[in-house]
């Protein structure tokens, strides 16, 4: 976090020196690095997951401050460029949609005023109205909408089409504004034809832009103005036309998704999804998507197909079986029955399947690994398991799946009570992918079953405090849980130290801090685990007073020095305290994600 100017007047002269001194020692160390950290790898992955909201961001304020020369330029960049987002869109493409939802119409029509000649500002402004259209049409879909929500309607409809015509025209080589008519041509009920030619345009501006394809897959789909066949046939299309350039084959996985969603949960969505010539070409794309888009975050959605289709295992294995018997040499097909006969515990049968397979194929990661897995879970010999896997993760180029083979490895182990070697897997799979939940989640409870509180509390702080992602809930509730676990303070003599303490607090000393400070304390690792616990309770003099005595007997512990940033950032006026202790626990423990992670911040 920036230091305030406002609170540079409270901040003794000495202090900013200081600060300066050591901002510049971070430079200095940054600009002789060789190699990335963790901790720089952790930062960097944050930002790249959030790179476009960040971009977004920026341009609207740029917009809001009428800076609009600056905002196009961030803007033609990314059209120029065209690098992709973590999912496979343009990054322009996602810019766009942040911007539209952002209730900023005076800033877009100050923008368009003022650049009456530049085709981003009616992009954005006519993705805006496009964007407010589509929610009350899906409030059309489930309510009556009352006559002023009819006439907003219409309006921004006509409203959006009159900005993105004139953005067409403005600049006849930008894909966006083709792409959003193609889009809107559902919403204006335009035939065929006018759609058509709006999604030739962008495809011939950029073979890339998802968001086209996506819109012509819905025109075609029965619920619009097509038909099952009419959407498949363009799903497949797509599939068709991937190149290794060429990230369309994606729309193809949005076919699949759109159409089981609508099956809904029963048998006869996984019947669809059986079908040889669809499981093909979901299984295929999908082995290509977690290759290409490692981090996408929709990947777990597009691999819940492949759940789903073996959801049934008998149902799974009996269509596996039957494509199986017309063709032996299907490899997508043996691969499902495998995963089939996993589900069901079918051990020998999964066994004899991998065996054929490598007749076929020879020794692969997926043929090592699941015959790794069914060493674990049929309780075959553990060192051949752990083997076997070994061999896959040698075999496997994909950081996805290495990933996911470490992880599941890790998972036997921490499940068997193995915990060291489970540990090591996980660490090993966050090495993969450093923003893993499930990694850091699973390492904290094996380090937690290793009476290693503060090891699992710092994985379960990564998850709860920079992730935020699925397992935020589930990562508060074990730190409570486990932050409920009794410290261990033996009484001693009154506690000497040469840091000058905070001023005490008005309250009365709980029993327990009188036992505490009752006399000095070897176990100061103790009192570090009690100031974790005041901080989570927000008791914040508490804690800050214990993590002043963890570091009057340990000077170098980093985790301390983190914690009372931690308390001064979030409650101090003086910020520039939480940056020097932020300083002191990165120089301390430079390998650590949250240490640059905050220290950078206060950069």
């Amino acid at each position: 976090m920036m230091v305030r100017l406002s609170d540079t007047r409270r901040v003794p002269i000495w202090l900013l020196a200081l600060l300066a001194v050591f901002l510049a020692d971070s430079i200095s160390a940054a600009d002789s690095a060789t190699q990335f950290d963790n901790g720089k790898e952790f930062s960097a992955a944050l930002q790249k997951r959030y790179e476009t909201a960040d971009i977004a961001s920026r341009v609207a304020r740029l917009a809001a401050s009428g800076t609009y020369e600056e905002a196009e330029k961030i803007l033609a960049g990314l059209l120029r460029e065209k690098p992709l987002s973590l999912d496979g869109y343009r990054m322009l493409e996602k810019v766009y949609v942040r911007l539209s939802t952002m209730e900023q119409l005076r800033v877009w029509n100050q923008w368009c005023s003022a650049r009456p000649t530049s085709h981003f500002p009616f992009t954005v402004r006519g993705m805006y109205f496009l964007e407010r259209a589509r929610f009350l049409n899906g409030a059309n879909n489930t309510l009556l909408l009352s006559e002023r929500q009819r006439r907003d309607f219409d309006h921004f409809l006509r409203s959006g089409r009159a900005d993105l015509e004139k953005a067409a025209e403005l600049n006849s080589s930008a894909p966006g504004p083709p792409a959003a008519l193609t889009s809107l041509s559902i919403h204006l009920e335009l035939p065929r034809t006018d759609m058509e030619k709006w999604f030739q345009r962008s495809l011939a501006n950029d073979p890339g832009w998802l968001g086209a394809y996506r819109a012509k897959l819905l025109y075609l789909s029965p619920w619009w103005y097509g038909s099952d066949q009419m959407m498949a046939q363009f799903a497949r299309q797509c599939f068709a036309s991937g190149s290794t350039a060429s990230n369309t084959y994606a729309v193809a996985l949005d076919y699949l998704r759109l159409k089981t969603n609508r099956l809904g949960k029963g048998l006869q969505a996984q019947r669809f999804l059986l079908d040889p010539d669809i499981y093909r070409m979901m299984s295929s794309g999908l082995d290509r998507y977690v290759v290409d888009y490692p981090f996408s975050p929709y990947i777990g959605a597009y691999i819940s197909l492949r759940e789903r289709a073996i959801a049934d295992a008998y149902v799974a294995i009996a269509a596996f079986t039957e494509t199986l018997d017309r063709d032996a040499k299907n490899v997508e097909s043996r691969k499902g029955r495998i995963r089939a006969y996993l589900g069901n515990r079918q051990f020998q049968e999964a066994e004899a399947d991998l065996n054929y397979l490598e007749r076929l194929q020879g020794a692969t990661s997926f043929s090592r690994f699941y015959l790794g897995t069914i060493a674990f879970q049929s309780g075959q010999n553990i060192s051949r398991a752990h083997q076997l896997i070994d061999e896959a993760l040698l075999l496997e180029s994909s950081g996805y799946r290495r990933k996911n083979y470490f992880y599941r490895r890790a998972e036997f182990y921490r499940q068997s009570g193995r915990h060291p070697e489970a540990v090591s897997d996980y660490s090993a799979a966050l090495n993969e992918d450093i923003l893993f939940e499930e990694g850091y989640l699973g390492r904290a409870q094996s380090r937690y079953a290793q009476s290693d509180l503060e090891g699992a509390l710092a994985d379960l702080v990564v998850i709860k405090s920079t992730i935020k992602g699925r397992l935020t809930t589930k990562a508060r509730s074990l730190i409570n849980s486990y932050l409920k676990k009794p410290a261990k303070i033996a009484e001693r003599s009154p506690i000497s130290g040469s840091l000058n303490y905070p001023p005490q607090s008005s309250r009365t000393p709980a029993k327990s801090e009188k036992k505490a400070a009752a006399g000095p304390n070897n176990d100061h690792r103790e009192f570090l685990v009690r100031g974790l616990r005041y901080f989570y309770e927000n008791q914040l003099e508490a804690a800050r007073r214990d993590f002043y005595r963890v570091i009057s007997h340990e000077p170098t512990n980093a985790k301390a020095y983190f914690m009372l940033g931690k308390i001064a950032a979030q409650h101090d006026v003086n910020q520039v305290n939480a940056c020097l202790f932020f300083k002191e626990a990165y120089r301390l423990s430079p390998h650590t994600p949250d240490y640059l992670n905050e220290l950078s911040r206060c950069l």
